[in-house]
């Protein structure tokens, strides 16, 4: 029954549920193609009013100039429908390049800072306020101003992608040219989108002909320059703005033009960052024959790059920050939160992406070992070292995703220093400003009037404030009954009106309720529903936080417990790793059938983190290239059972081979991991399993050799699944939005498989023996409890306890099945529940 209906047609339902407008930032595949609709004979994305003009790039920065300079601006602008001739729509390449050497990519911040305008910065390549700096320059200058920062929060990326296939296979090439043609459907965007490849700059040019049966002087392109060869090393990126299959091309030069079975039909349309005196006014083609980085096909086909619009979003939640610091790149600056106002640690923190012991170049400390002497401003075009405090922001929003922001937050803002740290500075003012029901902003202090010294030497300065939240409460203790109807609590009571709820199946709403019913009957098996209460706010209506969700004909029978059999294939874990862990630990089976130089993988990639196989049966694991470790020769062994584990406490790495710990690195300049979102196992053909896997499971905390050793050939039970464990993969396929997966047993994170290789389904895992011993502890707030106002027990299980029922009548709870269930007493007095 839709009783809602009549109010939602008169004001829109803002679900602000203490999420972003949009997606969030986060581990993401690639956009999902349509094949249904023809295709044109050619797409040129540089010809619409989204695309800016074509611009010599400053300096090395080619990446940016690409992928800011070119794809952001042409992607937000087509979803906007902005004229890119008009400078607030055009955006910078140096805001991200200048960090290139600074542990922060165009990516990430692209993801996390956003990308001020060419205005606001102060220049369409850099900013006329610092001048022309290098990312090698210890003292290149930092952007001045919190409302500068805020801006450039709203211009934003969700994610990055790449193509599955290569340009060199039919599917990579249709997938690329839907996407240039109308962003594979995506009907928010004014026209298609471009994409990004990176090519051995020093290419060959030739002069397109007009073939005999005039293909290409109907196209308009006789005398157009393109690629003859490629050059002989990838040093230079470029950007695909268009295709053309018009175009006939005789590659093999037998005079006859556009054979088919020779590839010779068809070209990319590509622009350089080299200004328009460059081949055809900055644009050239590039037959789709060529279609590789390295002369005419060699390294690889490309696979190129998309950006992907975070749409319609603003920020909900900001840090304001005025600081001064005399050695900047000393510093990490880092944010977290916590759902207990009185904690003293975060329960996630983020790092902060742009200040990551950032701003000393390349320079400095190789020439006299200390971090430069540059304040935070570093130095401008006036020539002069900027020394004032800075004034800076950073976005909140998705940090706060994973609380309800109805309630109180306890927020962090945490300085670090290196141990070597000489530097001297002070936090003058820290706050952090809620905008979510005030676009003007409500500012909470996070600091003492007179500020905060900052510790050097290593230490760390932690600032924090509560934001206390709007009580648009949410529903409590969402949960499946024996008949398989959906059922709740209603929330603690509020000042605001109650008009009923809203059910969301997969993330849509489907459905709304009155304020007295909190039942539903599911229409839909094998999907996820989760709900809202909705509250009257002025005069819109407001919904809560979303409770968690439940799968209605999810299967909850003990099956038997199976392993996956992979032939060069693999899984991705998606946005396991969305948040920054200072600890975790990776561990799993493997019975590898080979054991190659860089199969077997585990993680994204060096630079993030990987694990990976080498020829003489050791492992490589770590961060970076600089630092990882690699283990003695031979210890793995083929068509073996081996259990791996893999555990990061802040900078210490330490890898562990049947319980055993070979090996331990503590790194330099690296800490914890995350932040990436999507954990692979398998990353790439080169990298992909070769073997049955079973038993993953990822953890937010280093799990001692002690903990390891003692459920290594053991299982969780459901209700026994700890709370520090994120995904925990017992061997299950699922389906999952019409996509078979391997089922996480926390419900979060389903894998899903990779698109190469083969994999089955066998019945030979590990051998686990059961646990037999049995306890539960129940923790209780530590603060006193008041009638009316909601309030949790959480029960801490032993592995091997399978389920939990709860029973506290009075607070209308009976047989509730939850590990964490919600409370409210409307009454003072003394109360028994029973677990």
């Amino acid at each position: 029954m839709n009783y809602l209906s009549a109010l939602l047609a008169g004001s829109a339902l803002a679900v602000l549920c203490g999420t972003a407008v949009s997606a969030p930032a986060g581990g993401h595949s690639s956009p999902t193609p349509s094949f249904t609709d023809t295709l044109p004979s050619h797409v040129n994305n540089a010809e619409s009013m989204y695309f800016p003009a074509v611009f010599n790039q400053d300096g090395g920065s080619c990446g940016s100039a690409s992928r800011i300079g070119y794809m952001f601006t042409h992607e937000i602008n087509a979803f906007r429908g902005a004229d890119a001739s008009l400078p607030e729509n055009v955006y910078p390449t140096h805001f991200t390049w200048l960090l290139t050497n600074s542990n922060s990519g165009k990516e990430g911040m692209a993801m996390a800072n956003g990308v001020p305008n060419s205005v606001v910065y102060g220049g369409a390549t850099y900013s006329r306020l610092f001048g022309n700096q290098d990312c090698a320059n210890p003292d290149f200058g930092w952007m001045q101003g919190y409302d500068k920062w805020y801006s450039a929060m709203f211009n934003r990326i969700s994610h990055n992608s790449f193509a599955e296939k290569g340009v060199d296979t039919q599917e990579g090439r249709e997938f690329v040219k839907r996407w240039l043609w109308n962003h594979n459907g995506d009907k928010d965007f004014k026209v298609g989108g471009i994409a990004g490849i990176g090519v051995a700059s020093a290419c060959k040019q030739g002069t397109i002909a007009n073939d005999p049966e005039g293909h290409n002087a109907a196209a308009g392109v006789v005398g157009m320059k393109y690629v003859t060869r490629w050059g002989d090393g990838v040093d230079h990126a470029l950007t695909i703005v268009g295709y053309d299959d018009r175009i006939a091309f005789d590659l093999d030069s037998n005079n006859v033009y556009g054979e088919w079975d020779k590839d010779e039909r068809g070209a990319w349309i590509i622009v350089n960052s080299w200004g328009a005196g460059w081949a055809n006014k900055g644009f050239i083609y590039c037959p789709y024959k060529y279609g590789f980085p390295v002369r005419r096909n060699e390294g690889g086909a490309w696979k190129p790059e998309f950006y992907h619009v975070r749409k319609n979003y603003r920020p909900l939640r900001t840090l304001k920050v005025l600081m001064e610091y005399s050695r900047r790149s000393e510093l990490r600056l880092s944010i977290g939160a916590s759902s207990d106002p009185n904690a003293t640690e975060p329960d996630i923190t983020f790092e902060m992406e742009h200040f990551k012991f950032a701003g000393d170049g390349t320079d400095r400390k190789a020439n006299d070992g200390k971090e430069a002497p540059t304040p935070m401003l570093g130095k401008w075009a006036d020539g002069a070292m900027h020394g004032e405090p800075m004034e800076f922001g950073y976005d909140l929003t998705d940090l706060s995703l994973g609380f309800d922001t109805r309630r109180p937050v306890k927020y962090f803002f945490i300085i670090e220093s290196r141990p070597e740290a000489i530097g001297t500075g002070r936090v003058h003012t820290c706050s952090v400003i809620d905008y979510e029901f005030d676009r003007q902003g409500i500012e909470i202090p996070m600091n003492p009037r007179n500020g905060t010294t900052i510790e050097n030497k290593g230490g760390k300065t932690i600032l924090t404030t509560v934001v206390g939240g709007e009580p648009f409460f949410a529903p409590a203790n969402l949960h499946l009954t024996a008949s398989g109807t959906l059922a709740w609590n209603a929330p603690q009571r509020s000042w605001h009106q109650l008009k009923g709820y809203v059910v969301y199946c997969n993330g849509a709403a489907c459905d709304t309720l009155s304020p007295n019913v909190l039942q539903y009957a599911p229409q839909q098996q094998q999907a996820t529903y989760s709900v809202a209460a909705a509250y009257l706010h002025a005069d819109s209506l407001l919904a809560s936080a979303r409770t968690a969700g439940v799968t209605p004909g999810k299967s909850t029978e003990n099956k038997w417990p199976s392993a996956l059999n992979l032939r060069h294939s693999g899984l991705i874990i998606p946005d396991v790793f969305r948040n920054h862990c200072e600890e975790a630990t990776i561990e799993y089976w493997l019975r590898p059938r080979s054991w190659r130089s860089w199969n077997q993988s585990v993680g994204p990639g060096w630079g993030r983190f990987l694990i990976h196989a080498n020829d003489d049966g050791s492992v490589t694991a770590g961060w970076d290239t600089d630092n990882r470790i690699d283990t003695r020769p031979g210890i793995i062994k083929t068509d073996v059972w081996t259990h791996f584990a893999i555990t990061v406490a802040k900078d210490t790495l330490r890898l562990y081979v049947n319980g055993q710990q070979v090996d331990t690195l503590i790194s330099k300049g690296r800490k914890g991991i995350g932040g990436f979102g999507n954990l692979p196992f398998g990353n790439s053909h080169q990298g992909a399993l070769d073997g049955d896997l079973a038993e993953i499971r990822i953890w937010k905390k280093a799990r001692t050799a002690k903990e390891l050793q003692e459920m290594m050939h053991h299982r969780f039970e459901a209700a026994g699944i700890p709370e520090s464990m994120l995904a925990y993969f017992k061997g299950h396929l699922e389906k999952s939005e019409g996509k078979e997966k391997w089922a996480d047993a926390t419900g979060a994170h389903h894998a899903r498989f990779a698109s190469f290789g083969r994999r089955t389904e066998t019945f030979e895992p590990p051998v686990f023996s059961p646990l037999k011993a049995a306890s539960v502890r129940i923790e209780a707030p530590a603060a006193a409890l008041h009638a009316g106002q909601s309030f949790r027990l959480k029960a801490h299980a032993s592995p091997s306890i399978a389920s939990l029922r709860w029973d506290a009548p009075e607070a209308g709870i009976q047989g509730l099945a939850l590990q964490s269930p919600e409370f409210i007493y409307e009454k003072e007095g003394d109360y028994q529940v029973r677990l």
